[in-house]
């Protein structure tokens, strides 16, 4: 008699643990849908990866000048060289 009321008990500890334990089925669904926006997290980040080594590239040597760069650095970024004259607009 003891034997099939502890094969009971441990099957109900299982069941319980399968419903509300914490890998059970809800946290499982859950999990799954975290999974799921994770991945187009990363589709996203990839594909702004793939932009922003699309600019670099643009910024290597030969396709582009150091005079034009130099231009667009001091128009963008607010730096001026040492003997660079500053003329604040109004």
């Amino acid at each position: 008699m003891a034997f099939p009321v502890f094969c009971a008990l441990l099957t109900g500890y299982f069941i319980y643990h399968a419903q509300h334990g914490r890998y059970g089925l809800p946290e499982m669904a859950r999990m799954k849908e975290e999974a799921l926006h994770l991945k187009f997290e990363l589709a996203d980040m990839r594909t702004k990866r793939k932009e922003l080594e699309k600019r670099v590239a643009l910024l290597s040597d030969g396709t582009l000048e150091a005079d034009a760069l130099d231009d667009q650095v001091r128009n963008i970024l607010g730096y001026a060289g040492k003997d660079d004259l500053i003329v604040l607009g109004m």
